[in-house]
């Protein structure tokens, strides 16, 4: 960008501080904040592009390497495949503390071909925050197992930053109860690291239910849009079998992995395992929450049940373990990991379909700058086209596009240009009353 992001951010801060007049310690306390704490999306057009929502660090870290080796969008895949693949050992330890080996080498690699093998490779926080949030938990039932003190600070750092990543974590704390509860541990240590868990989670709660709040209330712009849990309980009836499906298919990618965590409920009832239906019941609860106030965006969403994947594959993993016969919970396995890995091949190709979005900036290139303010049809709060012009403005449905009010009041704002994909097009447009400046195989460009 010609405008840095730190300068973006000290204009929206100091613009908020000018419409104060008198600002209060309140206020002159936050401009001085680093700019971590004020995360930035491209698509909230006119305004700073500040918005509510969660803890940046992810982002932060890939710009950190950027600013390292140079900018380049392998690097961002890179980061979250190196944290998430360490999730992934981190669990083993963490299963295998819990309940046995045979379990933990189950669970991971379970867990390893699970929705977590898409989505470890995308530039997105979710197996990121799940991954630290699994490291902290393993490095606070070291410390309650006589570990030396270091555990609990990493368990305060992992679980602060994983659960402040992406809150929906917060729902791995329930790994930790079969230890917490345990009549063997040291009643001090339970003692300390409730405490440090509770210091962690006023830092999460300030962030999320306070902080956020604030950004949204001064900057304009919201990315959560959190329902009622009678609202949200509502929807995902309304929606009970995208809900459903979230489970028994785009947990594992696969129906194999899904019947062995059946089994694995099954067999564990059976047995009265108490570990493992404290993890359960723990999980569940705080899962269930974060459903309900997630509501529609839960049912439609495939990555948002990756939090619960870690605890189906922990069941799965058990039932597999119980198996008499070795050579049949070997042919499982195989099968889970074919089926997983079968069942998500096409996420190691660019779509056809997509493949025309990779020509989008050097097609803006020709008639504008990447200061200029633009409007795209690229779906509602959806930033993919505003990503790929490299540009910052809107991005709406067609509907929206072709309401010639919305045109005018977007003109009057600074929007400089409509930018439409024609493969998203559905309908006659309403913008004859502007110049067409420049037209692709791909994409049409109106002048405002």
């Amino acid at each position: 960008r010609n405008i840095s992001e730190k300068e973006r951010v000290g204009e929206a801060v100091s613009e908020h501080l000018h419409l104060n007049v008198k600002p209060g310690f309140k206020e002159v306390l936050f401009s001085k904040l680093p700019i971590i704490f004020y995360p930035l999306v491209d698509f909230s057009g006119e305004k700073s592009g500040i918005i509510g929502s969660e803890f940046p660090l992810f982002n932060f870290l890939f710009y950190g390497s950027a600013k390292i080796f140079g900018f380049e969008y392998w690097l961002g895949r890179l980061l979250n495949l190196l944290v998430s693949s360490i999730g992934i050992w981190y669990f083993f330890l963490l299963v295998k503390k819990i309940t046995e080996e045979k379990t933990a080498f189950y669970a991971s690699l379970i867990l390893l071909v699970s929705v977590w093998f898409t989505f470890s490779r995308k530039i997105m926080p979710d197996t990121f925050s799940c991954a630290l949030t699994i490291a902290g938990v393993y490095h606070g039932i070291s410390y309650l197992s006589g570990k030396k003190s270091f555990h609990i600070l990493l368990f305060f750092l992992f679980i602060t930053f994983g659960i402040l990543s992406k809150l929906p974590a917060l729902s791995l704390l329930a790994l930790l109860l079969p230890i917490l509860v345990s009549g063997k541990i040291e009643f001090l240590r339970k003692i300390k690291l409730s405490s440090v868990t509770f210091i962690s989670c006023v830092l999460i709660f300030g962030w999320y239910f306070y902080w956020v709040p604030h950004l949204v209330d001064t900057f304009g712009t919201q990315l959560y849009f959190p329902r009622s849990l009678a609202a949200g309980f509502r929807e995902l009836i309304d929606e009970r079998f995208l809900t459903f499906e979230k489970f028994y298919f785009s947990a594992f990618h696969g129906f194999v992995a899904f019947l062995l965590f059946i089994v694995g409920l099954g067999i564990a009832f059976y047995q009265r395992n108490k570990t493992l239906f404290l993890i359960l019941l723990g999980s569940s609860f705080l899962f269930f929450i974060f459903m309900l106030k997630a509501g529609l965006v839960f049912s439609t969403h495939s990555y948002y049940i990756i939090p619960f994947v870690p605890v189906m594959a922990i069941f799965a993993g058990f039932a597999l373990s119980e198996l008499k016969y070795p050579s049949v919970a070997s042919l499982l396995i195989v099968a889970v990991v074919i089926e997983g890995v079968a069942n998500q091949q096409h996420d190691f190709r660019i779509k056809e379909s997509n493949k025309h979005q990779l020509q989008l900036e050097a097609f803006c290139n020709e008639f504008s700058s990447r200061d200029d303010l633009v409007a795209v049809n690229g779906g509602s709060l959806n930033p993919i086209m505003i990503y790929f012009a490299h540009r910052r403005g809107w991005t709406m449905e067609n509907e929206k596009i072709n309401d010639i009010n919305n045109i005018i009041d977007l003109k009057s704002k600074g929007c400089r240009f409509v930018i439409l994909d024609k493969h998203r097009l559905e309908e006659n447009l309403n913008l004859d009353r502007f110049e067409i400046i420049s037209e692709s195989e791909h994409f049409i460009v109106y002048s405002l």
